[in-house]
This record gives C-alpha cells, structure tokens and sequence, in this order.
C-alpha cells in the first residue's frame, strides 16, 4: 500500500482573507475563488487521470466580489446585480459519484439558492452524486431549507468531516467500500497512545504514517488517519488520551466490516484465473497472462503487481497437483493450461511473470526483487526450477503463501486431507513445517 495521502478539502469562495494554517497541517487544501480558478483545475483533472480530486468541498454561494471585477458584471445574464450565486455550479465539476464526498454550504445566502434555477439544478445533481441516487428539484429545495450552516470556512471543514465519517460508515454498511486491516490499525494507534503521542501530526510510528486503508469503486485508497479525524484532534496533536479515544472508538464501529490484505489478494489471484479461462474459452490462445494480472485493480504497484503474479502462480500449481497426483510431468502441463499458457513459447511466458533471467534467481531480502524470489531453495541455481513445483520438496513459500493455496484446494476443489482422510495429503511446500 502507497503511503497514506491526506485528505483533499476543496475551498470554493472568492473571499482570500481566512486563515487556513491549522487545516493545512493535516490536509491537502485546494482554493477557488474565481470561474478563471475552476477552468484551470478542470483542465488539470481532465489531463491527469490521478490529479487529486475533493473529498470535502466547502462552497460559499454568493461570489459577489469576484462578480464586480469581471467585465460582463452589467450584463443582462445576470438576475440581480449583488446576487452571484455561482458557488455550487463551480462545485458540479469536483463532485464524484464513484467516491465519498461531503458538501458543506457556509453563506448567509445558501437558503436562496432554494429559489435560483441554475443553483438548484446543480445542487441537485450534487445530491445525487453524494447520496447515490437522483434527489429531484423539489427534494433539493427541502434539503437546502433544512441545512443547519456553518459561519466560516473553518468551521465548515470540521462539518465536512463529521458528514464524510457518517457517509463513509454507511457506505461501509452497504458493501460500497471495502475497509482493510482495522483491527491492525487499532493496534497501532493505541501502541502510538501509550509510546508516541507526543510526535505530533501526522501520527505515525516506527511502521509510518497511520492511515485507514480501503476499497471503493475498484480503487484501493489510503487515507491518513489524522487527517481523516482532524476535528477530533482539534487540529492538532493531542494533549491527551481523550481525542483518541474517540478515535479508536469510531474505529471500532468498522471493525466487523473489516478485511484483511490477504482475503483481498485472494480473491484477486482467483479472479484472474478465471479471467484466463474466459479467454481460453472464447478462443484466445495466449492470452497476455501478464497484462491481465497488471491491470487488475489489485495489482496497483510494482510491489503488489508481482505478489498478485506470484499467488496466481502458485494456485496453478495447486490445480496442477489436484489434477494430477501422480506424474510430475503432467503436472507442468497442468500448471500452464491453468494459466492458458500454450505453445513452444508457453515456458518462457510463465519464466517472465516473476523471473530476472534463466541466471538469476532472487534472493527475498533484496528490496528491488520483492516477492520475486523462488518457490523452493531445491533448484541448484536454475530459475525454472526455481519457479516450478511439481516435485514434492520443501517449500520457500512465506506463511501467508501456505495459508492462501490452502485456501484455494479447500475452496475451489474441495480438497481437505485434515478434513477428510480419504483425501491425498498436501504436497511438502502447502505445509507449514
């Protein structure tokens, strides 16, 4: 997992005179206080696939100031000359549907926009985007009237934060984002509580920054855990244990909706082998076995291409030692066809997915080759063997490699020797020994 990023607050107002400082320590902070403003960073989202988008928005409604420097101002577009409600039509652009975002309003003028066409429509579709579902005009209006609104931006960007928490948890309740690892993260913050509390923010330890780790809309994401709850640290780093508390106990309530990295590498490996057979099904000899391994949305480094490659091999080899108990040879075939690897070319296509050449095999403490080292130490130096594991040796396989084709041969096959005695037992390197 990348380093955890800190959350993105889009500041829309065209008033330059508020002070940011205690939001910036812990939060990327975007200002737009123009349509000159908004048009540039369109264009920087629209040119940069991973350019940081809002996750809080903060939108004043009437740009008055910025409307009396623009030439058109006595123009006939415009309803009432001291009336510019164009805040929310500069926040339609930022908003994703795809990603938990909170829309804060902080202007004495936000009930107004209840009776604006352009600022309702956009509204309106905001809604939409935010809650999942279309929120009609007249459903916009009630929402608007109903909203309690802040003062200033700054205390906008503590309701954000409540509204992104309680947004995020019933995404969370819903199946629309996947949370990774709470249990650990608890683990962490409350080691940090008792060793580090005094190391400021960020929080971190000696492991790094502390961030909740998640899935949404097939995108893994990670989002610094101090940023994330910035208003329950008041901004700052505590002074003592009870803003964290209320930290570890909002962390709690995501607790039984928890994965662990390894479930989620699993079901990865899994669906890549049976995107290869659809392939091989619909004809497709050779499939690109590596392409469809790095685009999946697992594989989203360097790092967790080759673990993703890595397990999708191993759970060839699972397959090949179910279909074929006996012969070592047939194995080899049965790993490939596993893998729609076919054809004189079939054994360099498998070498290529984790080997450096046929001299090299990798040795699993060298950082640059990670999760690139061999299946087994019985190879004498050669990397095809290194990588093959149709003989039953000893395994160099780490405990959470075992645990997840153990996982495979129950799962997928049915094949359980603890389970059931009339089943052949696992080859040496599915055991931890």
């Amino acid at each position: 997992m990348a380093d955890p990023r800190p959350l993105s607050v889009l500041i829309i107002d065209d008033n330059a005179e508020y002070d940011f400082t205690t939001v910036t320590r812990v939060m990327h902070l975007i200002q737009i206080s123009s349509l000159y403003d908004a048009q540039n960073r369109v264009i920087d989202l629209s040119r940069r696939s991973r350019a940081q988008r809002a996750d809080i928005i903060i939108s004043d409604v009437n740009m008055e100031r910025w409307f009396h420097r623009i030439p058109e101002r006595n123009s006939s577009l415009w309803r009432r000359e001291n009336f510019f409600p164009v805040g929310p039509v500069l926040a339609l652009p930022f908003i994703s549907g795809s990603r938990v975002t909170a829309l804060v309003p902080y202007s004495s003028y936000w009930p107004e926009t209840a009776d604006d066409g352009p600022a309702l429509v956009s509204l309106s579709m905001i809604f939409s985007a935010i809650y999942g579902r279309p929120v009609n005009l007249t459903e916009a209006r009630e929402m608007i009237l109903d909203k309690k609104i802040p003062i200033t931006p700054e205390s906008a960007v503590g309701r954000g934060l409540e509204e992104l928490r309680d947004r995020f948890v019933a995404r969370v309740q819903t199946s629309q984002i996947s949370v990774l690892n709470v249990p650990r993260l608890i683990r962490r913050l409350d080691d940090w509580l008792e060793t580090e509390s005094a190391s400021g923010l960020p929080i971190r330890d000696h492991e790094g920054i502390l961030g909740l780790e998640y899935i949404e809309a097939g995108e893994s994401d990670c989002v610094q855990l101090s940023s994330l709850c910035a208003d329950m640290l008041g901004f700052r780093s505590p002074k003592n244990a009870e803003p964290v508390i209320g930290i570890l106990k909002w962390l709690e309530t995501l607790v039984p909706y928890s994965r662990d990295d390894s479930a989620v590498l699993y079901e990865a490996a899994v669906d890549v082998l049976a995107t290869v057979q659809t392939a091989e099904d619909a004809g497709q000899a050779d499939a690109k076995l590596n392409i469809i391994i790095d685009a999946h949305p697992f594989a989203k480094d360097r790092e967790t291409k080759y673990l993703l490659r890595r397990v999708v091999m191993l759970f060839s080899w699972v397959y090949a030692w179910h279909q074929e108990p006996n012969d070592p040879e047939k194995r080899v075939s049965s790993a490939y066809a596993a893998l729609n690897l076919k054809g004189r070319d079939a054994v360099n296509k498998y070498m290529g997915l984790l080997s450096i050449n046929r001299d090299m095999v990798p040795d699993r403490d060298i950082l640059k080759y990670k999760h690139r080292h061999a299946f087994t130490l019985d190879h004498d130096g050669d990397a095809l063997a290194a990588y093959q594991l149709k003989h039953d040796v000893p395994g160099n396989l780490d405990p959470l490699e075992i645990d997840l084709c153990i996982r495979y041969a129950n799962e997928e096959f049915m094949w359980n020797p603890v389970g059931n005695s009339d089943d052949p037992p696992f080859p040496s390197w599915m055991r931890h020994e």
